[in-house]
């Protein structure tokens, strides 16, 4: 069975995460929790923390792939 979130119902452009991460420029980083997220300098985006270190080209997967991660890690 698969882990909804609200954002799954009124839509994920109201997550504040998202916003940070839509709005990111080329070469800009946040930190969100222990990870940082960086919109690297040929437009992919790069997730790393201590341990992990993902990217992805789209918006939308990428933020699929955090939201994943803070799921598996809340239940850890």
């Amino acid at each position: 069975m698969q882990q909804t979130t609200i954002y799954d119902y009124i839509g994920i452009e109201t997550d504040p995460v998202y916003k940070r991460i839509k709005h990111l420029e080329k070469g800009e980083s946040i930190k969100l929790g222990h990870a940082t997220v960086t919109k690297n300098e040929f437009g992919l985006y790069e997730l790393e923390t201590n341990s992990e270190h993902e990217s992805a080209h789209d918006l939308i997967d990428f933020y699929n792939k955090i939201v994943l991660q803070n799921m598996e890690l809340s239940h850890e």
